[in-house]
């Protein structure tokens, strides 16, 4: 009976989750419209495709125990790079959206991007609140963001102290752009990244990396596990 109930509950958590996104969508529609970005319902998101690119702002919706947590994310993704990705790496679930890019909250060392809705009469704070992370954070970015070249150099830029790329992902995605445009330090940034994540991660997560740079350059030193 217990589990009845759970699962009556959990409905109605996803009925308001619903209910939620239409709200928002409403208020937020003809905005992004203006901005030259549909509405893709499926994951409630706003896209606009330029060439190779697809700009990408995502609005999270999640669940808490009687109120909703509203986290927007901004991403640039390239077909070029996603394809060649999922190639070289043969992935069973096919990369076809972002390339790079981030969560607000993440971006902005959460000064803003995330946003809690408890009442009703929340929802317009919350939308304006998205609108200028938006305008603010995201556009400045898709604005910077907007050739194979940016992206390369938006991945492949070493920061000390920082994990170079960020990821196993990025880096993955970081070579492959570099070897796409040609970039000066492209054989620097294979030695820095196989370097970094081949001995600061298991083979099991490495493996991605030592595959594309095989798969780029030709050859890679055997990580044993």
């Amino acid at each position: 009976m217990a589990g009845y109930f759970s699962g009556v509950r959990r409905l109605k958590i996803r009925m308001k989750i619903d209910e939620l996104k239409i709200e928002l969508q409403n208020k937020l529609d003809e905005r992004f419209a203006d901005k030259g970005f549909k509405l893709r319902k499926t994951n409630f998101e706003y896209v606009q495709k330029i060439g190779d690119l697809r700009f990408i702002f995502l609005v999270g919706i999640h669940a808490k125990t009687d109120w909703f947590l509203i986290t927007p994310s901004a991403f640039v993704g390239s077909t070029k790079i996603n394809k060649k990705f999922n190639e070289l790496l043969e992935r069973d679930i096919q990369v076809s959206g972002s390339t790079c890019g981030f969560g607000i909250g993440n971006e902005t060392n959460h000064q803003r991007g995330r946003y809690r809705i408890d009442k009703k009469y929340e929802i317009n704070s919350a939308v304006e609140s998205i609108w200028l992370d938006f305008i603010e954070v995201a556009m400045p970015f898709f604005n910077n963001v907007n050739s194979l070249e940016a992206i390369d150099g938006y991945l492949n830029k070493i920061d000390a102290g920082r994990a170079p790329a960020g990821s196993v992902s990025n880096a993955c995605k970081g070579l492959i752009v570099a070897k796409l445009v040609d970039n000066p330090s492209f054989f620097e940034l294979a030695d820095i990244y196989y370097d970094f994540w081949s001995k600061s991660q298991s083979p099991a997560i490495a493996k991605d990396i030592i595959t594309v740079k095989k798969s780029l350059i030709g050859k890679t030193d055997i990580i044993k596990a």
